[in-house]
């Protein structure tokens, strides 16, 4: 992350993105500075709401996701970058109409820009699921051993190394894969383990 000298993180430079085909890809978005942070359980749940309606929108599927104190990790799966910026413009739109309403103010949550990182290997989308699944790591947040990020859709993932089977078994607030084949292959024959350390950065996946 690459901070200003005032200490305000740099925000994603308005560029072009580049195209692609029904692919995996790992989004991260922003909040702005000074909001409450989104590891908590309020938050959660507003995310588990909005995701059980806007999970699979435009064509666009959001498969696994990390809440981070400023900042989220989704790995989606789009038809192309057009539906990806609809499908991302809906999803914050309703995120931020209902932290707005937690946390008692009116005003924008996230950083209009997001930035993305195609994945289209079976090596890169087992580090994407890795670095989303268990991103918490990489800030130096505990996650109890043998145990799955509750703030993620961890606790619903169903291919642990250690385990056939989800913790929870609610309905889950992610939607499995149906473009991107790569994913499930991953998921079956490389599967993440619950105390696998996560890559230092986006950079790691590729």
């Amino acid at each position: 992350m690459q901070l200003l000298k005032n200490g305000k993180r740099r925000q994603v430079p308005h560029r072009k993105r580049a195209r692609f085909g029904g692919s995996a890809l790992i989004v991260t978005v922003h909040q702005l500075d000074g909001l409450p942070s989104l590891r908590t359980q309020q938050v959660m749940g507003v995310f588990q709401k909005a995701l059980a309606i806007a999970k699979d929108r435009f064509g666009c599927r959001v498969l696994q996701f990390t809440l981070l104190g400023n900042h989220v990790h989704f790995m989606v799966e789009a038809p192309d970058e057009k539906a990806l910026g609809r499908a991302m413009k809906g999803l914050l739109v309703r995120l931020a109409k209902a932290l707005n309403k937690l946390w008692g103010r009116k005003g924008h949550v996230f950083e209009r820009r997001f930035h993305s990182v195609v994945v289209s290997t079976m090596r890169q989308v087992h580090r994407a699921l890795r670095y989303v699944l268990l991103n918490a790591r990489k800030h130096g947040i505990r996650i109890p051993f043998g145990q799955p990020d509750p703030f993620s859709s961890g606790p619903w993932f169903e291919h642990w190394r250690e385990r056939g089977k989800p913790f929870r078994t609610d309905p889950s607030p992610v939607a499995p894969p149906r473009i991107s084949i790569m994913v499930e292959l991953v998921c079956l024959n490389m599967p993440v383990g619950l105390d696998d350390q996560p890559g230092a950065s986006l950079e790691c996946v590729g």
